[in-house]
């Protein structure tokens, strides 16, 4: 919301129709991302492939949100902060969700996939902890939360660091999935939406995901202005 809405100057009402607007392509998305992976069956894995493939896009992606001109008209600029952040949504959700999803094929022993959960998603906490941390403090050194050398500077620096530790974990896990080499997904899509669209839980899941963003979205914007204003 600092860089969005102060360095940039996009109003609060736009940014709360950003929010409903990524919130909804976020529910449409969810589908396409299950048959991608439901579909992924490469001598990497299920889920690894996609710490390679898409860790890099999400971290040029996260950077290019720092590097919008800002002496493009008002217009030009929440639709191409609009859709760089829709692509950006794209493939952060399927970097986490192979992130998260991993613990549970790197062994066919319970204890083993809860230990390694717990380990995994407590690091997948920790990371937005520190730099939340770190940011501010050292925003100081480059003028400050509203400053575009700020993002400009960090935002690189952290996304180098990230496909580090991205090619680490790629390199240091095994999925346990035996699969046969001539054995091809079929999963089609048009059930997979039927299936999909008669589980409540994923609709609760999805509504309380939309919910929370428009909570936070709120919760950003009136920090945003208690301090800056």
């Amino acid at each position: 919301c600092l860089l969005i809405g102060s360095a940039y100057g996009i109003k609060p009402t736009h940014l709360a129709w950003l929010n409903i607007l990524m919130g909804i392509i976020n529910l449409i998305k969810a589908p396409f991302i299950s048959m991608m992976i439901d579909n992924t069956n490469s001598k990497y894995g299920k889920f690894r492939p996609y710490l390679l493939y898409t860790g890099v896009p999400t971290a040029v992606l996260l950077c290019l949100m720092a590097f919008i001109p800002n002496t493009l008209n008002y217009t030009a600029k929440v639709a191409f902060i609009g859709i760089t952040y829709a692509f950006l949504m794209v493939f952060q959700a399927l970097y986490a969700q192979a992130f998260t999803s991993l613990a549970q094929v790197l062994t066919p022993n319970g204890e083993e996939r809860t230990g390694l959960l717990s380990v995994s998603m407590f690091i997948y906490s920790l990371g937005p902890s520190i730099v939340n941390m770190l940011l501010p403090i050292l925003a100081e050194l480059t003028g400050g939360m509203t400053d575009f050398k700020t993002y400009r500077i960090f935002f690189p620096i952290f996304s180098i660091f990230g496909i580090v530790l991205s090619i680490i974990t790629f390199k240091g896990t095994e999925e346990k999935i035996v699969v046969s080499k001539d054995y091809v997904a079929k999963v089609k899509f048009s059930e997979g939406i039927k299936q999909v669209a008669k589980n409540k839980y994923f609709w609760l899941i999805n509504i309380h995901s939309v919910l929370s963003g428009l909570k936070y979205g709120i919760g950003s914007i009136l920090g945003w202005y208690c301090i800056y204003q």
